[in-house]
């Protein structure tokens, strides 16, 4: 079952070929590899800290995808290079291409690429650390989404479910990676209409009545009698030469002149109904909910490539991020720490004032999942606006958290914020819909009772300071 040649490749730490006969093997010159004949036999010639630098698949198609499935899901070989020697389904998603006499050189850039990450799950969850070093390990790698006809979502990323992303959340999870400035777009696949009941994609477009909402129309053809205004169909006005009004008897000879065809050129069956223009209704065929077409869900797929942050990340572990205001000057939480117990020691001895001020949006996530990211990325890009305008380039920015920024606004009272309340509080999305929330507190320095832990005091003190809620 198992058979393996005596050396590797020279420039790999461990190199296999995966097939069910060696003719590819031979064929490619790749004799040095050692060569298993299926997935079940050869993870356990190697222990789990063993790094596999390259491993070629020589597959039937399904078998082949199975194979790259259990690949990247695996905690050993989830950053190895992956040719294949034949495309299937899914490696176009999950290898790294097919293999060719420039795979060599691609599969050494890698390798030279695993050893200068930076990037752990200390500083980001492990499915943004294992994305985040795949799109910078292999060269020109981007995250592509697949079709699946079968799926709700009608699309899914055969990555991030490798790595423990559901089909149905990964549309939020990398808008909140693009949020972040991790990630950006490379390109638009699709864009699809979802349910508003079950967020399906599954959706049957049906013409209906205006009047009546019954799906029972066709074309009907009519005319009308210039003479007497009577309207009814075509058939009505034939006689045994030529036309004439049933209800006044008057030859009807020139169309324009005697007679004409009503716009209206639909009727409903069941009311009988004519008009012009059917409405069109989206029937969820998971859930039975008849959707206004205005009202779908509208979601964008794309496909993703690193960021200048992103590779910043991978490259060098630095946490970036993802509000960008040009007016203000923008650092850590633990820099704004420093410079919070710095400042208040600045005012307790010159009696001045500053306010800190943490604003946070909630249920951002059921808001991208409800409205959709174009909805949901133009309320944080006028969010970004509002904040914009009301802030200087003395004051400093710090992202807590993702939907959470804290400010520090020098020589500013509390009883000047109201202005930057206001403008927030003119945001219409803010207004209209419950389904998110801008939380703002603010703090007055200096404080006497701030400690030298300035993070345990913040925390505290913003747990205790009454929220301005839109």
């Amino acid at each position: 079952m198992l058979e393996q040649s005596k050396s590797h490749l020279s420039f790999f730490s461990s190199s296999i070929f995966i097939a069910e006969n060696d003719k590819a093997l031979k064929s490619f010159g790749l004799t040095e590899l050692l060569y298993f004949k299926n997935i079940d036999s050869f993870e356990t010639e190697f222990s789990a800290k063993q790094h596999l630098g390259l491993i070629i698949l020589d597959l039937p198609a399904q078998k082949q995808d199975e194979t790259l499935a259990f690949l990247r899901q695996s905690e050993t070989f989830w950053l190895s290079t992956i040719f294949v020697c034949q495309a299937s389904s899914l490696s176009t998603h999950l290898a790294n291409g097919i293999w060719s006499e420039q795979s060599k050189s691609l599969a050494e850039f890698s390798e030279t690429r695993k050893k200068q990450l930076a990037v752990n799950s200390t500083l980001v969850e492990t499915a943004v650390m294992k994305l985040l070093s795949y799109l910078w390990v292999f060269k020109g790698a981007t995250l592509l989404p697949a079709k699946s006809p079968q799926m709700q979502s009608l699309y899914w990323y055969p990555l991030l479910q490798a790595w423990g992303i559901k089909p149905e959340d990964s549309i939020n999870w990398l808008a909140s990676m693009v949020r972040r400035n991790w990630l950006e777009v490379d390109s638009l696949v699709n864009r699809v209409r979802y349910c508003q009941s079950c967020h399906s994609g599954h959706l049957n477009y049906v013409d209906t009545c205006p009047s009546c909402q019954s799906i029972d129309i066709g074309l009907k053809a009519s005319l009308h009698c210039f003479n007497c205004g009577h309207v009814a169909a075509e058939h009505e006005f034939k006689q045994q030469i030529g036309l004439g009004c049933p209800n006044c008897s008057k030859p009807l000879r020139h169309i324009g002149v005697d007679y004409d065809r009503p716009i209206e050129n639909q009727q409903c069956n069941s009311c009988f109904n004519l008009f012009v223009d059917s409405d069109v209704v989206a029937d969820c065929m998971d859930c039975g909910e008849k959707n206004d077409v205005n009202n779908l869900i509208v979601q964008s797929v794309n496909s993703y490539k690193l960021s200048a942050n992103g590779r910043n990340l991978a490259k060098f572990g630095e946490k970036f991020n993802s509000f960008m205001f040009d007016q203000a000057e923008k650092i850590n939480f633990t820099q704004f720490c420093w410079l919070l117990q710095w400042q208040n020691n600045l005012a307790l001895r010159h009696k001045q004032e500053h306010s800190v001020v943490y604003i946070t949006m909630e249920n951002v996530e059921q808001f991208i999942q409800d409205k959709g990211e174009k909805v949901a990325f133009s309320l944080f890009d006028e969010l970004e606006q509002r904040i914009a305008k009301s802030i200087r380039l003395t004051d400093i920015c710090c992202v807590q958290e993702e939907h959470s920024l804290l400010l520090f606004l020098p020589l500013t009272p509390l009883a000047q914020l109201p202005k930057i309340y206001q403008k927030l509080n003119e945001i219409e999305l803010l207004q209209s819909d419950k389904n998110i929330a801008l939380s703002i507190k603010a703090l007055p320095l200096p404080d006497k009772s701030m400690s030298d832990d300035v993070n345990m005091w913040l925390f505290e003190a913003l747990e205790q300071a009454r929220s301005i809620e839109f």
